[in-house]
């Protein structure tokens, strides 16, 4: 009778959407009838005949002001659970983790949100007494805000990683090329000299001065090397504070 009473004086109660595996029917049952009688609307309900089954459970965990997540161990074996929860997610509903079992967590999704513990036997008068209570309390919203700046501060982190790997590999192609431009060179002077030897001398003269050759325009290239590096060390500007040397 104090139940009914109750449920007289406080008709403003939110709806409520359970959200359970039906392997724990049995210990959810007790809960949807305690929270109907004291004057909640309790979904989900029965679809009618011939109705979308995904479009059904959408359309009520949209009409509830609050999903009741009653974790068991295996909660998230079940694709109809994890429809719910996505649903409840994307939809900012006011969401309340209830642990059933000692075996069940707070899953990493939900561990934003204040969970309650439901122990004892089912028939007892306090058993929904946690619960009870946090239905009673308006919790602030989850701080999306929040949320997308860390993500947001993630992705120029993970920018900036991208970037310098890339300049890396450029760094490393840009040294390829130029061993390889100077394989090349050499080649050509080897070849060259070559082809001058055997005019003058004959083959030993050939060999020698292919070898000449090449060796001239090793050194030329490394020159070439130095100067550039001195021109760029030159043209650098001083750090801040550091004049160049006069």
């Amino acid at each position: 009778m104090a139940e009914e009473s109750e449920k007289d004086e406080d008709v403003s109660r939110p709806s409520i959407y359970l959200s359970y595996l039906n392997e724990a029917e049995n210990a959810v049952a007790p809960i949807r009838d305690r929270l109907t009688v004291i004057g909640f609307k309790v979904y989900p309900t029965p679809p009618p005949p011939g109705s979308a089954w995904t479009r059904w459970v959408r359309g009520q965990v949209n009409d509830a002001d609050v999903v009741v997540v009653l974790l068991t161990g295996n909660y998230f074996s079940g694709d109809g659970v994890l429809l719910e929860l996505a649903e409840a997610l994307d939809s900012e509903k006011k969401i309340i983790p209830v642990l059933l079992e000692s075996g069940a967590a707070i899953p990493a999704v939900l561990r934003g949100y204040q969970s309650v513990v439901l122990s004892g036997r089912a028939d007892s008068d306090d058993y929904l007494n946690p619960l009870l209570e946090a239905l009673s309390v308006n919790e602030p919203p989850v701080d999306r805000v929040s949320e997308i700046g860390q993500i947001e501060a993630q992705e120029r982190l993970l920018r900036r990683e991208t970037e310098e790997q890339a300049r890396s590999i450029e760094e490393v192609h840009r040294q390829d090329r130029d061993k390889l431009a100077d394989a090349s060179l050499t080649s050509t002077a080897f070849a060259s000299g070559t082809m001058i030897g055997m005019a003058l001398g004959g083959p030993i003269s050939a060999v020698v001065g292919g070898i000449v050759a090449a060796g001239i325009s090793a050194a030329i290239a490394a020159a070439k090397k130095r100067r550039s590096k001195s021109e760029s060390s030159v043209d650098s500007p001083s750090p801040t504070g550091a004049p160049h040397d006069a």
